[in-house]
């Protein structure tokens, strides 16, 4: 085989090697996303479960401090609009805060989404790639 064709076989073989080992890697970001986005949806899920349990808690609580006790008189009225106070409070704290965590979830969640978009995209143009050089290096020998 003459030195030129050498060559040009060695740069084919190169070329599919150096293709295949970023299509790796690029299988390996796929990859690590995927295990992101797993682990992230258990936890949005988590969150909206604590979301889901503070409503139900916070309606009992308002029950309470609605309801009319044996004893009246200012006492009774301020303990009343200090626990309706707490209650809001609470609900405000616990509510931006549950909401904050399930906005912030979501967006990782969506950013991960399209990172793993387009290292699907860069992996068929690889694989296009991969197989081009693997027909040319056939067709070498022909």
């Amino acid at each position: 085989m003459a030195e030129k064709d050498v060559n040009q076989y060695n740069n084919l073989v190169r070329r599919r090697n150096t293709a295949r080992r970023q299509y790796n890697a690029c299988s390996d970001r796929i990859e690590e996303c995927n295990y992101l986005l797993r682990r992230l949806r258990r936890a949005k899920e988590r969150v909206a479960e604590q979301k889901r349990t503070f409503k139900t808690i916070k309606k009992e609580d308002s029950k309470i401090y609605k309801e009319k006790y044996d004893w009246e008189g200012k006492k009774y009225n301020s303990f009343k609009v200090k626990g309706e106070v707490a209650v809001d409070l609470n609900e405000d704290y616990y509510k931006n805060t549950l909401d904050y965590v399930l906005d912030s979830i979501n967006n990782e969640i969506t950013r991960i989404e399209n990172k793993r978009m387009n290292e699907y995209g860069l992996l068929g143009r690889l694989g296009s790639t991969i197989n081009s050089l693997g027909n040319k290096i056939e067709n070498f020998f022909n």
